[in-house]
């Protein structure tokens, strides 16, 4: 089987290689001309893994739009500050030259991301992965706010699903009980009709 996209690797950030697979599946699954949403994408490494297997699965009209505070990083209950060793400089400009050369396939939203997902209507994208503040009430008023954008048949799904970050574990279970699905340290969901 072949290693998951490797070029996203340098950049700096938390996204691993057993995360890369879970980006393998949704470009795999997504319709060419969706369009995904990733809320917290820092300096770009989880967004670079996911354009470079959309590239790969020959899927170049999908559009990902990625949501973050930049350049406002500050401890959070969810990070514990743990973001701010990744953030030196302009962590947009990082992402932006991070992505380079997927220029016209992404576009970033610096704005809270529980704000932001009134810039969508309701059932117009595909997928939205929380990754933002790990917290448990600001995860949860994510989901809230982005799970009525979800068409049927899409996903939402995040990183960070451990004992580590409580916050996560506890709203994905409040909010949808035992009926999704981990793959290492993401969850999913697929909404249905």
């Amino acid at each position: 089987m072949m290693d998951p996209i490797r070029p996203w690797h340098r950049i700096k950030g938390h996204f691993h290689t057993k995360d890369a697979a879970f980006y393998q599946r949704w470009a795999e699954a997504v319709p060419d001309g969706e369009t995904i949403v990733e809320c917290g994408s820092l300096r770009g490494r989880s967004a670079a893994c996911l354009l470079t297997a959309l590239h790969r699965e020959g899927k170049e009209k999908v559009r990902l739009v990625c949501i973050d505070i930049w350049p406002v990083y500050a401890p959070t209950a969810g990070h514990k500050g743990t973001a701010l060793r990744h953030c030196k400089g302009d962590p947009l400009a990082a992402l932006r030259m991070n992505l380079r050369e997927f220029r016209g396939r992404f576009q970033c939203v610096n704005w809270d991301s529980r704000e932001a997902a009134r810039l969508f209507p309701d059932l117009s994208v595909w997928g939205v992965y929380l990754d933002s503040d790990h917290s448990h009430d600001h995860l949860r008023g994510e989901i809230d706010s982005w799970l009525p954008k979800v068409k049927f048949g899409g996903r939402i799904g995040g990183h960070d699903h451990q004992k580590r970050f409580p916050g996560v574990v506890k709203a994905v279970r409040e909010i949808f009980g035992t009926t999704y699905d981990l793959f290492g340290r993401c969850w999913e969901w697929q909404v249905r009709d």
